[in-house]
Order: C-alpha cells, then structure tokens, then sequence
C-alpha cells in the first residue's frame, strides 16, 4: 500500500510512447479495444513506477534507525485519525454541516503531522 505523502509527491504518469507505424491488423485491433473500452465506459490508467533513487535514499536512512526509531517510524505510518470525528470537530468549528470530504483528509493529515512534530520534541 502506498503512503498518501509518497503518492502526492509522485510525477505524472511518463508521456506514452512514441507512435510507432502499425500493421492493419493491428490498427484494427486496436480500434477494436477502443471500442471496447467506449462501451464499458472504462479506462485505463498508467500506474506510477517506484523511482528506485527514492527507494535507495529511504532504505539508507531506515538502515541507520535504531530499533526505538524503527518502532517509532511504523507507529507513526500507521496511525490515523477518523475522519468522522474529525468531521464532526471542523463541524462545531465552522458551523457549516456540510464539510468537503477532500478538506476533511487534509486536515487529518495535517493534525497527523502536527502531532507527530509534538511527539517528536518531547
């Protein structure tokens, strides 16, 4: 499962490969797929590569981790905070009943992180 943060940070898909020149047969099957696909009403959508300069500096500074930051480190990727608490929270906040699902994730994550900080200077 990818972490939110890494997944933000992730360039857009790379540029689809340059055309090529197709055979018939394979203009028409591809012609047939895109039929296909219009039909279904799907797409489909490039998944993100891991950038391995990325994954090598991540597994460098997790090789340096004493075993207390290692726990630590996991806590803190895997907690969260509900988002139906938070809601009802922005709600008495604001005022406003009806809150962006979208704003609701970021101030959960921005709270994570706060928290963290707090968590980090005691």
């Amino acid at each position: 499962m990818k972490d939110p943060f890494e997944a933000a940070i992730d360039e857009s898909p790379p540029e689809s490969p340059v055309e090529t020149e197709q055979t018939p047969e394979e203009d028409e099957r591809a012609m047939g797929v895109r039929r296909q696909l219009k039909k279904r009403k799907t797409s489909v959508v490039a998944e993100p590569t891991a950038d391995p300069v990325k994954m090598a500096k991540m597994k460098a500074i997790l090789a340096q981790f004493t075993e207390n930051q290692i726990s630590r480190y996991e806590s803190f990727r895997r907690s969260a905070f509900q988002k139906g608490n938070m809601k009802k929270m922005l709600q008495n906040i604001t005022g406003n009943q009806k809150i962006d699902p979208l704003i609701n994730i970021v101030v959960c994550g921005i709270t994570k992180m706060f928290v963290g900080e707090l968590v980090e200077t005691d």
